[in-house]
């Protein structure tokens, strides 16, 4: 049996399609590294510590959203 469905991805807030889910978790993934590397462990200068510990609340409350680095 095959079964074809349409979503409104607005209604149900797709990021991206399908397809996408893979190399949009990769980005995320990279950015996670760099900005939780530059604020909590090895920052390169004082001013891109702060940046990015002002950044890591937003991107932490993300991968909680998309259920990513649990």
């Amino acid at each position: 049996m095959k079964v074809i469905a349409e979503f409104d991805e607005k209604e149900f807030g797709f990021l991206c399609k399908a397809s996408e889910v893979k190399n949009v978790m990769s980005c995320l993934n990279k950015l996670y590294s760099v900005i939780w590397t530059e604020a909590c462990y090895d920052a390169e200068t004082e001013s891109t510590q702060k940046l990015c510990g002002k950044i890591l609340p937003h991107i932490e409350k993300l991968n909680t959203i998309l259920r990513f680095k649990k």
